[in-house]
């Protein structure tokens, strides 16, 4: 995986800083494709809808907004539809 042991901590480095254990979310998915959307196209995803899209990619992407913010993971279907399969809140990190 993305993860070496280099950057693994003990349980005792853990417990005198929890902040350092925390990793960004996307840290967890970047092995998957990215795909931004626009400002437009990111309202209705996050809402749970499908969007129109060009993208022919038939893994799951991780989804991003204009901000580079990460908003959820989504599929690709019919090559002209992308469906989410989650959508984070406003304050996952």
């Amino acid at each position: 995986g993305q993860f070496s042991l280099q950057e693994a901590l003990t349980v005792e480095e853990i417990g005198q800083d929890k902040e350092r254990a925390l990793q960004p979310v996307d840290n967890a998915l970047r092995h998957m494709p990215l795909l931004r959307l626009t400002a437009a196209q990111a309202q209705p995803f996050r809402h749970g809808q499908s969007i129109a899209c060009g993208s022919s990619e038939t893994l799951p992407l991780r989804i991003y907004n204009e901000q580079g913010l990460l908003i959820g993971i989504g599929q690709s279907k019919d090559n002209s539809l992308l469906v989410p399969v989650k959508v984070f809140p406003d304050d996952i990190r």
